[in-house]
């Protein structure tokens, strides 16, 4: 069977081999939905930290931002695991988790539902995120400042951000 008949789903001899993967691809989505990523965090809660110097860093951009908004693509239980171990949404006015809006941050249909229900400026917002991908997104729906973090993960080797401003880490926004 060639790769195109298999991706275009055109009746073939081998319908019966599309019609089985296009079944499995719908089990395995539904299997994602019912992994439980509380349980999966809370076992591993013990990497669960601020990363250096960051925690310090939200105490000192708290006071001159007007509204200080958490969006994430972490599942609510995962943010409660992340909550109990280091009190993390204590830092912010809100938090929003992309599965409140049924669409990832990539996702234009996520900052459309954010914005709706958040009721910010988007021209006079900053966004802060360490994935090319979600910071590409905040820019084409018009987060007026979008930086990128290039040492997201301290276990991690320094990432190189080439799309526009950035710091090496939350703690390097602002200084001291």
């Amino acid at each position: 069977w060639s790769a195109q008949r298999f991706k275009t789903g055109t009746k073939t001899d081998h319908g019966m081999l599309v019609t089985k993967f296009r079944w499995r691809l719908r089990k395995r989505k539904r299997m994602a939905r019912l992994v439980n990523w509380a349980a999966l965090k809370q076992a591993e809660r013990h990497h669960v930290r601020f990363l250096d110097g960051a925690q310090a860093a939200l105490g000192r951009i708290r006071p001159h931002a007007p509204r200080l908004t958490l969006a994430t693509n972490a599942h609510r239980g995962v943010l409660a695991v992340k909550q109990a171990m280091t009190g993390l949404c204590d830092h912010f006015d809100t938090v929003v988790s992309s599965h409140d809006h049924g669409a990832p941050k990539e996702a234009q249909a996520f900052w459309q539902a954010f914005q709706a229900a958040e009721g910010f400026d988007p021209a006079r917002s900053l966004f802060v995120d360490d994935s090319p991908a979600v910071r590409e997104a905040a820019r084409v729906f018009g987060i007026g400042q979008v930086w990128g973090i290039s040492c997201p993960d301290s276990t991690q080797p320094e990432r190189q951000v080439d799309d526009g401003p950035f710091a090496r880490r939350l703690a390097d926004l602002l200084p001291d």
